[in-house]
């Protein structure tokens, strides 16, 4: 019996990779049969590295029960990632990721006894730090920084706030508007 999602995804990654080095090899032909140097000079071919995360997410009032469900979603998930040959990328990680000659397909068997660790809790933000995760919640909800960001940060900043504690620059980073040519 072949596991459809398993195969579509592994199908994919090898696509990818085929696809890249065939575009390429065709540009640089084309590129020695007219002489002018191509736009996708800085592009190379294939992935080097997919990564995917395991996250579990409920919007309704959960039973006790159903709290223990993430803890299950998530190793069930990371074994079914694993048999493509996904790695979890450190002790507590929800990110799996696989390089190209790590790419495979296995059976559930060969994973069923696969030690997956557990995500931790993340801890509680800290009342000094509140003013500014709540600062960036507004800006994630609006979908920008506003231009009078960097003082609203200094504020935080000057009463105590700490940027490592609530990942400020992964925040911050994810706000920023990708150029549309690029």
């Amino acid at each position: 019996r072949m596991d459809l999602g398993l195969a579509c995804i592994k199908t994919l990654l090898e696509w990818l990779n085929a696809r890249d080095a065939r575009e390429r090899e065709e540009h640089q032909q084309a590129w020695m049969n007219n002489g002018r140097k191509p736009e996708w000079q800085y592009l190379h071919a294939g992935w080097t590295l997919a990564v995917l995360g395991v996250e579990y997410t409920s919007h309704r009032e959960e039973t006790e029960e159903e709290r223990a469900r993430p803890l299950v979603v998530q190793h069930k998930v990371g074994r079914h990632w694993a048999r493509l040959g996904f790695r979890q990328a450190r002790f507590g990680s929800h990110l799996w990721y696989v390089t190209p000659e790590r790419l495979t397909q296995v059976r559930k068997e060969e994973v069923a006894g696969l030690h997956i660790s557990s995500i931790p809790e993340p801890p509680p933000i800290a009342p000094v730090d509140r003013p500014l995760s709540e600062f960036f919640a507004r800006c994630e909800k609006q979908g920008v920084l506003p231009d009078t960001y960097q003082a609203e940060i200094r504020g935080c900043i000057a009463q105590g706030a700490d940027l490592n504690r609530i990942n400020a620059l992964h925040r911050a980073v994810a706000l920023i508007p990708i150029a549309p040519d690029l």
